[in-house]
C-alpha cells in the first residue's frame, strides 16, 4: 500500500498529511478512547514539531534536510507502534491478528514521504505495486496455514469447576475468547458453543456436565434495619476456608440503591451490562468474613447471589489439566472453582 501511494502527493504534502492524521486520531481519542491517545499524541507532537521546524527552513523537501527531518519525525511512531504490535502478538497470538497488523500500519505510515521523495517511474510503480500484491496474497495465505496459537504466542484459556447450588448441578467451564482445542472434546462432551453459565462470569464459557454438587454453598448471616427510605440489609458473609474472592448478585429491579463496605460507598450502575443484576466482588482471602450492608428503597423481599471463589480445581480436574495443550495458557487467576447460591432477604 505505501508503494501504491508513494505517486500521490509531494514528500511535503505526504508528511502533513501523515501526521494531520495523527494530531486528528489523537484529539478524537482523546475524546473517546483515553487509554489509546498517548499512541497517536506523542508520535504527533515530535513529528508535527519536526515537520513544522523543517517548513520553516525552507521547502526543499526532497533535499537532506527534509529527508533527515522526515526520518527523525517516523521514529517514534514507529518504535511506539511496533512495540505495540509485537506485544499485541506474543499476547494474542494470530488469532486476532488485527491487534497487531493495524498498529504495524500505524508505524510505518510515517514512512511514506521517504517514498515520495524519489517516486518510481510509471512503468516501475505498476510492476512494483503489482509484484508486491502477489507477494502480499502469498504471505496471507502461508500465514493462514499456520495455528493461531503456538507455545510461545499461547491461547488464554481457564479451567473452572460451577458448583450450582441454584440448579443443585455442578459444571466443567473452559473460559477462553478463541475457539476450545480438540483435546477437551475429546476428554469430556463440552458444549458447542460457549453459554452463560451463571452470573458470576463476565462471558459465556464452554461447559460438560460435573455430576452432582461437591461443596457445601456459601452463606451469610443478614440483619434488617428499617430506615425512612427504605431499609439496610447488612450481610456477614460465611466463605470456607478456601476462598480467595466473594461475590454478591443483587438482581435488577429490587431497589438496590447503595453498597456500602469497609467504610466506603457504592452506587450500582444504572445500566449494568450484567442482565440480572449489580454484582458486588470483594477479592482478597479475608472477604470471607466480611461485612458488607445493602441499602434498599422499599421492603420487598430479595433473594441474593452468594458466590465463592477458590483459585483451585478440584483433584479430578487433572484429567482436564492433563490434556491442556502447550499452546494453551491460564490467564490472571488462573483455573478456578466457583460455588454459588441463593440467600432469601425477606
Amino acid at each position: 500500500m505505501g508503494v501504491l501511494v508513494s505517486r500521490l502527493a509531494t514528500p511535503r504534502r505526504s508528511a502533513l498529511a501523515v501526521w494531520y492524521w495523527m494530531s486528528g486520531l489523537a484529539i478524537l481519542t482523546a475524546a473517546i478512547l483515553p487509554g489509546l491517545s498517548p499512541y497517536f499524541l506523542f508520535p504527533a507532537l515530535i513529528g508535527s514539531l519536526i515537520v513544522l521546524i523543517q517548513s520553516r527552513l525552507g521547502d526543499a523537501w526532497a533535499g537532506r534536510s527534509g529527508e533527515v527531518a522526515i526520518f527523525l519525525a517516523a521514529i517514534p511512531a514507529l518504535v511506539i507502534w511496533l512495540s505495540l504490535a509485537a506485544g499485541a502478538e506474543s499476547v494474542q497470538g494470530l488469532f486476532a491478528h488485527p491487534l497487531f497488523t493495524v498498529p504495524a500500519a500505524f508505524g510505518t505510515m510515517a514512512f511514506l514521504p521517504f517514498l515520495a521523495i524519489a517516486p518510481l517511474g510509471r512503468r516501475a510503480w505498476i510492476w512494483t505495486s503489482s509484484l508486491l500484491a502477489v507477494a502480499a496474497l502469498f504471505c496471507a495465505w502461508m500465514a493462514g496455514l499456520e495455528p493461531a496459537f503456538n507455545p510461545a504466542a499461547p491461547q488464554r484459556l481457564n479451567v473452572d469447576f460451577l458448583d450450582d447450588h441454584v440448579n443443585n448441578k455442578s459444571l466443567w467451564a473452559i473460559d477462553t475468547s478463541a475457539p476450545l482445542p480438540e483435546a477437551f472434546r475429546r476428554a469430556m462432551s463440552f458444549s458447542d458453543k460457549p453459554v452463560a453459565a451463571t452470573p458470576l462470569l463476565y462471558r459465556p464459557e464452554y461447559v460438560a456436565p460435573a455430576g452432582a454438587n461437591r461443596y457445601p454453598p456459601p452463606a451469610a448471616a443478614f440483619e434488617n434495619i428499617a430506615d425512612a427510605t427504605g431499609r439496610l440489609v447488612t450481610l456477614t458473609l460465611q466463605g470456607s476456608e478456601r476462598t480467595n474472592e466473594m461475590l454478591l448478585i443483587v438482581p435488577k429491579g429490587s431497589g438496590l440503591d447503595r453498597i456500602e463496605f469497609e467504610g466506603k460507598q457504592f452506587v450500582p450502575a444504572p445500566n449494568a451490562d450484567n442482565p440480572l443484576g449489580t454484582v458486588f466482588g470483594c477479592v482478597t482471602r479475608d472477604c470471607r468474613n466480611k461485612n458488607v450492608t445493602l441499602h434498599f428503597v422499599n421492603t420487598r423481599p430479595v433473594e441474593v447471589w452468594i458466590g465463592e471463589i477458590d483459585y483451585a480445581i478440584p483433584s479430578d480436574g487433572e484429567q482436564l489439566e492433563n490434556v491442556r495443550p502447550a499452546t494453551t495458557v491460564a490467564s490472571q487467576s488462573g483455573d478456578t472453582t466457583i460455588i454459588f447460591g441463593k440467600v432469601k432477604l425477606p
